[in-house]
């Protein structure tokens, strides 16, 4: 196993827990076409809406504070699948005007 696998594993938050891990392993093991594991060779199931984290520090937000940090992680989650600003703005179903300078204030860009 190279040296960065570790290190590409762990950033993953692993919703699944163990059993996720251990699927995403034995299928890269599965697949390998050379002696070594590499993170190339190791595919993470992307992130949905409904695992986004919430805050986990919040001894020191505002109330304020935690709903934007919530409402950035939802654009950047849905951008993905509705990738302009009015594609978003219809599925939120807000005027366009508004998602345009959420994405803007939120540094939220393809």
């Amino acid at each position: 196993m190279s040296q960065d696998v570790i290190a590409y594993l762990t950033q993953y938050s692993w919703p699944g827990n163990v059993r996720q891990l251990k699927n995403v392993l034995y299928s890269a093991l599965a697949q390998l076409t050379s002696s070594q594991l590499t993170v190339k060779d190791i595919v993470l199931p992307a992130i949905t809406s409904t695992q986004i984290s919430l805050i986990s520090d919040i001894d020191n937000k505002t109330l304020d504070e935690m709903t934007k940090n919530y409402e950035k992680e939802v654009l950047k989650s849905l951008y993905v699948k509705y990738p302009s600003s009015r594609k978003l703005a219809k599925r939120l179903g807000v005027s366009h005007t508004a998602i345009a300078n959420k994405l803007r204030d939120y540094g939220v860009y393809k």
